[in-house]
């Protein structure tokens, strides 16, 4: 049988997670958002897609330098305010994808019921077991090179996601 954690719920939410919530998860967050309105797959259009992050304030903003490359990638991240990943988002989550190891291991060692729902966006649905970097790095603070490669990431991983997510029959 294939794994899906969307099953048996109406409402299915996947949370992408960084440390702030100010670059990398909510850029993700806008971008599979973008992603599926252009998405003629209905099935998608009803997936509920937040960002948290471990360390986050909430109610603040994303970086300026990232809303920029939002813009410039066609989506708004304006609107986006910070939040700190909590027990509502935990009770919530149906998957879980982190930007890095140690974000993962975090929520697992505070929310073990999480287990099976958390991963990395590079390991989710990945095959290739310990062969590939598993982390997303945070390019704040960075060069552009580093942000573009972060754009390529995002890009990949997202198209990769959906792909997984489609493969596995979303209702």
């Amino acid at each position: 049988m294939i794994w899906n954690p969307f099953k048996a719920k109406k409402e299915r939410t996947l949370v992408f997670v960084c440390s702030a919530n100010m670059t990398r998860s909510p850029f993700f967050e806008g971008y599979l958002k973008k992603v599926i309105r252009e998405n003629p797959d209905p099935s998608l259009h009803d997936l509920n897609i937040i960002s948290a992050g471990l360390n986050a304030r909430n109610g603040g903003l994303v970086h300026p330098v990232i809303a920029h490359v939002a813009q410039l990638n066609g989506f708004y991240l304006g609107k986006h305010n910070t939040q700190r990943f909590n027990n509502k988002i935990a009770r919530k989550a149906d998957l879980v994808l982190t930007m890095e190891t140690s974000h993962k291991e975090a929520i697992l060692e505070k929310y073990p019921k999480l287990g099976g729902k958390v991963f990395t966006v590079k390991e989710f649905g990945n095959s290739n077991g310990g062969e590939i970097p598993l982390d997303i790095p945070d390019p704040t603070g960075q060069e552009v090179d580093d942000f573009r490669e972060f754009v390529e990431d995002t890009v990949s991983e997202t198209e990769r996601i959906l792909n997984i997510l489609e493969i596995q029959g979303l209702p």
